[in-house]
């Protein structure tokens, strides 16, 4: 079934980034073409595209400058291929196009009592509960011993990514930092699909965009990751370096909600866990 990709301004322009971005990270021989000497494209041009997918040019060409007109399932999968996308890029894609139930514009700040609960009964590993834009909901004690949610004060604190640029504890967290980071605007960008246009979510990434030159490419690469665990490394100034997977639980209750659970991914960082977690609990004991 087609739909008309008019009726979102914020969705097509970002569609047309989009496109832009990912045509020009295919190389011409991935695809079976040659590159003459005086080819200037770094990527694939967009009769290129269009001769793959078996779409027309001026029809792939409206597509790409964002004008509002009738896209297939079928037709999107078919660039999706020619653009050798991702599964997580091509879910992207359609999102974008129109083929997915909008997003739900929720950012409440509470979350509800078991999900807290179930917070805190995770003892052995950091978790955190956060939003779609990845504001930090709620943590266990794990969490604010290797996050320090409290030792920040200025704007968007709770914003996992507005830390990780701004916050410079937040950054030190981060061993390998702009590999780490690249990789999470993925994540950040795959809940952006239906949410494009939203204020409480275009806040952030113009926040973002005026004060961190990083940002800027790094977010313009538009790549997507899809949420799968992954492993990587944190390295919390009270804890020393933790090798870790990064776990993400969906929240059915609340869409684009997730639980993030770093589990302890070799046996030094589990006894590092579980000698924070038994002084935690003795700080506990000795408050009551």
């Amino acid at each position: 079934m087609a739909k008309n990709t008019r009726g979102n301004a914020s969705a097509r322009e970002e569609l047309k980034v989009f496109l832009r971005a990912r045509r020009a990270e295919v190389a011409p021989e991935a695809v079976g073409i040659t590159r003459g000497s005086r080819r200037l494209a770094r990527g694939l041009r967009r009769e290129e595209v269009a001769a793959i997918a078996g779409v027309g040019l001026t029809w792939y060409t409206w597509l790409e400058q964002g004008r509002g007109i009738n896209v297939s399932i079928d037709v999107l999968g078919r660039i999706a291929t020619a653009l050798r996308l991702t599964e997580s890029d091509r879910a992207y894609l359609l999102a974008l196009a129109g083929h997915s139930l909008s997003g739900v514009r929720d950012y409440k700040s509470e979350t509800h009592e078991a999900l807290r609960a179930a917070l805190a009964s995770i003892q052995t590993s950091p978790a955190v509960i956060v939003n779609p834009r990845f504001d930090m909901l709620a943590t266990n004690a794990l969490a604010n011993s290797v996050f320090e949610p409290e030792s920040y004060d200025g704007p968007f604190a709770e914003n996992m990514f507005w830390r990780a640029f701004m916050d410079p504890v937040r950054r030190a967290l981060y061993p390998s930092w702009t590999e780490r980071i690249t990789y999470s605007l993925g994540l950040l960008r795959t809940n952006y699909a239906t949410r494009v246009g939203d204020p409480h979510f275009e806040e952030l990434l113009h926040a973002l965009r005026s004060v961190s030159k990083e940002f800027t490419p790094m977010w313009e690469n538009c790549k997507t990751v899809p949420l799968a665990p992954a492993r990587t490394s944190l390295h919390p100034r009270r804890l020393g370096l933790l090798n870790v997977c990064s776990t993400r639980f969906m929240i059915p209750e609340n869409p684009g909600f997730l639980m993030l659970v770093y589990v302890a991914a070799d046996s030094a960082t589990a006894d590092i866990y579980n000698r924070e977690a038994e002084r935690l609990r003795h700080c506990e004991r000795n408050h009551r």
